[in-house]
């Protein structure tokens, strides 16, 4: 089993899909870069509050989470 498994993420503007079951997985150690154009759904991989649901699966450490379970502090990399 990977670290962390992140499986079908789907995510839409109004009628404009920008993510379609974007799935990867991620190991101790690994690094992962993500990078789009403005407007791509790069960034709303890492805030997983605007993704569906229903349709996406986030599996970390063993466990399955829920919406409102993840989340990216953005805090904590502009102060260290």
């Amino acid at each position: 089993m990977k670290d962390i498994e992140v499986k079908d993420v789907v995510f839409s503007y109004g009628k404009d899909e920008v993510l379609n079951k974007v799935s990867f997985d991620l190991n101790k150690g690994d690094f992962l870069t993500i990078q789009g154009e403005n407007g791509s759904g790069d960034s709303d991989i890492m805030m997983t509050d605007t993704i569906n649901p229903l349709k996406s699966k986030f599996k970390g450490f063993h466990k399955t989470f829920k919406q409102g379970d993840l989340g990216l502090n953005l805090s904590s990399f502009l102060l260290n």
